[in-house]
């Protein structure tokens, strides 16, 4: 550590959330909160803290970063929030489970 030239010792970052790995535990877990505040699950209160891990974990990451960390948790929220349509294809279409998770998955990917 050089004193004399004025600058400034370096540190670590201390933010939980800058790892990788924090990043998509968080975005996951934004994902599957938000998937609690729907009626099934009954905890409503949960939509207004749903986004706060996805919040802290967007903190000073790049917009390509940003992009991926939602997507991540966009797409967590929206596949345990449709699992009814395999139920659905598998109750009233009579197709075996089998069949009706790789359909759902396939149709999905499909219409995009």
């Amino acid at each position: 550590m050089n004193v004399k030239s004025g600058r400034k010792p370096e540190t670590q970052n201390l933010n939980p959330a800058s790892g990788f790995g924090f990043r998509v535990v968080f975005s996951i877990f934004s994902g599957l909160l938000l998937t609690g505040s729907f009626p099934k699950v009954g905890v409503d209160w949960l939509a207004w803290f749903a986004l706060v891990p996805l919040l802290i974990s967007l903190r000073n990451v790049s917009l390509t970063e940003g992009f991926r960390t939602g997507f991540l948790a966009g797409l967590f929220h929206y596949f345990t929030l449709t699992y009814w349509l395999v139920y659905t294809m598998k109750t009233y279409g009579n197709l075996p489970m089998y069949v009706c998770i790789p359909l759902y998955s396939s149709v999905e990917f499909l219409s995009f």
